[in-house]
């Protein structure tokens, strides 16, 4: 990193390098600040094997406790290894809703007066829903009180946060994806072994967990199946519900045609072959994996979730959108789809000539604003 008068010190803190869409904005943003010369930590609080790739650039990267140690036993630990990253940056970033990655980083930051900004990437009112002890509730809602502003990955996520959170500063920094890697990891051989039978196929990618609603996507699949429309399903992903799922596929007499390929370093290469996308999430912030699929071109269908679908595809303009948590609505536009191919593929071309409105280095550019703005904010109170 080369010097600069503007540089100042940034610390992201993760609960873990976790495989998925949350982990992957924090790191491609990391990497995106430390082209433009800040000094750029993520802390993870555990280590988690496998975890994502991680940064790139010139970017800090640390785990406070191993895989074998809980939070709770090696807590000091964690604590002294807050603390000394903490000591050493100028704004901290806290980057998930709940847990010790907000509760003991919040803390730290109180106790050595600086200043803290928070990412929100979900409805935080579905995300706090499973975690309903009132003293949690007190706690997050005091951590994010603390903060010199919460940043929204998506306009519509405003709402839902003004309605459980007393901040300063709500705004909205919609997310941003590496367009040129995308890109360029589609235009590589699919190393998934993916036989299809030269059938058309949908993919959907996201965690196996039921937020991601791929038992929604199993069932339509099987309906239109019923029609008389041969096609595959594809689902890139892994988690805690991959067993019921299958058991689900089997159910439906669709084990044949759904293909689990669990969790793949490119995506892209298998998606850049689809028929379609289908996201049929129950909730969702502004997911990354719809906002790939229309930097490639690929048809997309889409739950209309409270925040972010409907931004992503300009409401409809670049995709269908569905009712979530309906069955019948996601096998009915899938059904279109095959049967109209046209439709969606127009759409879908005229949101890859729009892909420059996703990209990181405008998303970072925002956030290196703001962070900036909060520090120097800081530093002329603190002179008072």
């Amino acid at each position: 990193m080369l010097p600069n008068s503007n540089s100042f010190r940034v610390l992201f803190v993760l609960p873990a390098f976790y495989r998925n869409g949350a982990v992957n904005l924090i790191i491609n943003l990391a990497d995106e600040l430390a082209l433009v010369y800040l000094d750029v930590e993520i802390l993870a609080l555990s280590e988690q094997e496998p975890h994502s790739p991680l940064p790139k650039q010139a970017v800090k990267t640390s785990v406070a406790l191993e895989a074998n140690q809980s939070v709770r036993l090696g807590l000091p630990i964690l604590l002294n290894r807050l603390l000394k990253s903490a000591l050493n940056s100028d704004l901290i970033v806290l980057t998930w809703e709940n847990g010790p990655a907000l509760v003991w980083t919040s803390l730290i930051a109180y106790i050595l007066r600086k200043p803290t900004i928070a990412i929100v990437q979900n409805n935080i009112q579905k995300s706090w829903a499973q975690y309903p002890s009132r003293i949690g509730r007190v706690v997050r809602r005091w951590a994010y009180g603390q903060t010199q502003a919460v940043v929204c990955v998506s306009q519509a996520l405003i709402t839902f946060v003004e309605a459980e959170i007393n901040s300063k500063t709500i705004t909205s920094i919609p997310n941003g994806i590496n367009i040129e890697r995308v890109q360029e990891l589609a235009k590589l051989p699919d190393s998934s072994l993916l036989t299809t039978d030269n059938l058309p196929f949908i993919v959907g990618i996201g965690r196996l967990v039921p937020q991601k609603g791929f038992d929604l996507l199993i069932k339509a699949h099987a309906a239109v199946i019923k029609k008389g429309i041969a096609h595959h399903l594809v689902l890139i992903g892994e988690g805690e519900e991959h067993s019921n799922l299958s058991e689900l596929a089997t159910n439906l007499g669709v084990f044949d045609s759904v293909n689990f390929l669990g969790f793949s370093s490119n995506p892209y290469s298998t998606l850049a072959r689809a028929s379609l996308f289908c996201l049929s999430s129950r909730y969702e912030g502004m997911p990354l994996s719809l906002m790939e699929a229309s930097v490639l071109g690929i048809p997309m269908i889409a739950t209309d979730c409270l925040t972010g679908p409907r931004e992503i595809l300009a409401d409809g303009l670049y995709g269908d959108l569905v009712a979530t948590e309906s069955v019948e609505a996601l096998s009915s536009a899938i059904e279109r789809h095959f049967l109209e191919p046209q439709r969606l593929v127009t759409k879908a071309q005229a949101s890859a000539q729009q892909a420059e409105r996703f990209s990181m280095r405008t998303c970072a550019d925002k956030y290196r604003e703001l962070f900036a703005h909060c520090v120097a904010k800081v530093k002329e109170n603190n002179k008072d």
